[in-house]
C-alpha cells in the first residue's frame, strides 16, 4: 500500500510541464447554523405547517407547470422521499426554464446528485421579508438564498414562493440551479481524459450507510428499507496527502495528469516498483 502512495508522489515529481492540466476549483463555504438532534430535527413542525396541505410530492406532481421536474423526481426515486414526513424545502424549476432533455439523459446517480439533490434542502426555508441564508442542499453544496420581496437562490430567481405543504415548502424558480463541482468531482469531467487518476482515487473510496440521517421506510422480509439513504463517504488518499479535495469548505489547486501523461509516468517508474 505504501508503494502505491509513493507512485503518485513520483508521478507528481516526474511530470513534464506540458503534460499537466490544471484544475482549479475554489470552494467557499461557511459553517451552517448548529442544529438539534438528527432524530427529531427533520420532523415536520406542526405549528408551522397545516395538516390539511398535501405533501411536497403531491403538490409538485399535481402542478402542470412543474411536470418536467416531477418526472425527474420520480425517475430518481424522490417521489417517495418527498411524500414522507421529513421536512424539506424544494426549489423547483418551472417547465421550459431548463434543459429537461439534458437532465433526463443523465445517469441515475448523476441525476440525483447534480440535479435533484442540488434543488432540495432539509428544513423549512420560507421566503418572507429580508432573507440572507446560507444553506446546504442534500448533495452538501452550499447555496445562498437571499432577497427582500424578490428572492433568488445562487442567482436563479424565484418566480413563485412559499407553496406550503404538510412536510415542507416549495419555491418555483426561473431555471435550474447550477451544479458546482469540487475538485474531486471534477476528476469526472468529460471534457478531459482524466480516467486514470480518477480510477486511482476511486479505488480508495468507501461508503457507509448513515442510519441516523437516512429516512427509514417499511420493513420488508425482516430488512429495514430506506426512502432516503444517506451515505458517509471516505477516501484514505485525502488523509494521506492532507488534501481534502472533496470538501466544500476548503480551497485547493490540483495539477492533474491526463491519461497519456499518467501512462507514460507509470512506465517510467515501473522498473522501480517491482
Amino acid at each position: 500500500m505504501e508503494m502505491r502512495q509513493n507512485i503518485i508522489y513520483n508521478l507528481i515529481r516526474g511530470m513534464r510541464h506540458g503534460q499537466w492540466r490544471v484544475v482549479a476549483v475554489c470552494c467557499t463555504a461557511a459553517l451552517a447554523t448548529a442544529c438539534s438532534d438528527w432524530n427529531d430535527h427533520y420532523e415536520a413542525d406542526s405549528a408551522l405547517l397545516s395538516s390539511q396541505h398535501a405533501t411536497l410530492w403531491e403538490n409538485i406532481s399535481n402542478n402542470g407547470n412543474l411536470s418536467q421536474f416531477a418526472s425527474l423526481l420520480k425517475k430518481a426515486g424522490y417521489d417517495e422521499v418527498l411524500g414522507a414526513t421529513q421536512t424539506y424545502t424544494v426549489w423547483v424549476p418551472a417547465n421550459g426554464t431548463f434543459d429537461y432533455e439534458a437532465a433526463n439523459a443523465l445517469s441515475e446517480s448523476r441525476l440525483r446528485k447534480e440535479v435533484i439533490e442540488n434543488h432540495i434542502a432539509r428544513n423549512n426555508y420560507p421566503a418572507s421579508g429580508l432573507v440572507d441564508e446560507r444553506i446546504f442542499t442534500l448533495n452538501e453544496k452550499m447555496m445562498q438564498f437571499s432577497g427582500n420581496g424578490q428572492y433568488d437562490i445562487q442567482g436563479v430567481g424565484v418566480s413563485s414562493a412559499n407553496l406550503a405543504s404538510s412536510n415542507g415548502v416549495i419555491h418555483v424558480t426561473d431555471g435550474r440551479i447550477p451544479f458546482r463541482a469540487n475538485i474531486y468531482e471534477s476528476l469526472h469531467n468529460n471534457d478531459y481524459a482524466l480516467d486514470s487518476i480518477a480510477a486511482f482515487f476511486h479505488s480508495y473510496d468507501v461508503k457507509k450507510l448513515n442510519e441516523l440521517r437516512s429516512v427509514k421506510g417499511p420493513t420488508v422480509n425482516g430488512e429495514i428499507t430506506y426512502l432516503d439513504s444517506i451515505f458517509d463517504e471516505h477516501n484514505d488518499l485525502f488523509t494521506r496527502f492532507y488534501a481534502y479535495i472533496n470538501r466544500e469548505d476548503s480551497n485547493y489547486t490540483m495539477l492533474v495528469p491526463t491519461n497519456e501523461a499518467w501512462v507514460k509516468a507509470k512506465e517510467q517508474i515501473a522498473p522501480y516498483t517491482t
